[in-house]
């Protein structure tokens, strides 16, 4: 789900590795909203946050086809 164009900025400078390559972050944030109906997910190297109805996880008979269409974008800065 990560955006490959997205780019770190910090104090209004690129983020790169010392070849001056872009860095891939492998680690995101996920999060389970307190009545755990919802879950919460924001790549770090994208600027979207998504979120999907728990119970559609906890259905394991749900196609994975499906899990992967009804993730909502909450969140697009």
């Amino acid at each position: 789900m990560s955006d490959t164009a997205y780019h770190f900025t910090m104090d209004g400078r690129e983020l790169t590795k010392a070849d001056g390559s872009i860095p891939k972050i492998n680690s995101d944030g996920i999060a389970l909203s307190p009545d755990k109906a919802w879950l919460y997910y924001k790549p770090l190297t994208d600027d979207r946050l998504y979120r999907i109805n728990t119970a559609l996880l906890r259905d394991f008979s749900t196609p994975s086809q499906k899990i992967d269409n009804v993730w909502k974008i909450l969140e697009n800065s």
